[in-house]
């Protein structure tokens, strides 16, 4: 039942059940609710894309730093450096990180440079628990 008044100062209201007027009033908070539904999910791939720019930065900023990490800290510079040129790590770091997204979209995640292993097969059984989680975060935040 939809209420209208026509002379609020007079304090009289007009109700009008009309089905119709209903059926448009719930289609217009549906698209209301996908609204909000697309900007949450486009703010969280905002979020997850900033996120893994910091993280890339932190991880991938010191190259000799990670090449240490690889080889082991009684390695030489010259190892190191060597490292680093035959592993790509040369390259400006906008170029890695765009090669390790689109690497990551692909599903081509290569194998660990301190851990020896398909990164794949390092993360496959963490993979199920974050989606859940993830899932749950995005039911919570499209609610509020």
């Amino acid at each position: 039942m939809f209420e209208i008044s026509l002379a609020p100062t007079l304090g009289r209201v007009i109700s009008i059940d009309c089905p119709l007027l209903q059926v448009a009033e719930r289609a217009r908070w549906g698209d209301a609710m996908l609204v909000l539904a697309a900007r949450r999910l486009a703010s969280m791939i905002l979020i997850m894309f900033v996120i893994s720019v910091l993280l890339f930065v932190f991880f991938e900023g010191d190259k000799l730093n990670l090449a240490m990490r690889v080889l082991g800290q009684y390695s030489t510079m010259e190892g190191r450096l060597q490292w680093l040129e035959d592993n790509g790590y040369n390259r400006p770091l906008l170029v890695r990180y765009f090669s390790w997204l689109l690497g990551f979209l692909s599903g081509d995640w290569k194998e660990s440079a301190q851990f020896s292993t398909p990164v794949f097969k390092f993360l496959l059984p963490r993979l199920a628990n974050t989606a859940i989680l993830g899932g749950i975060v995005f039911v919570i935040t499209v609610a509020i």
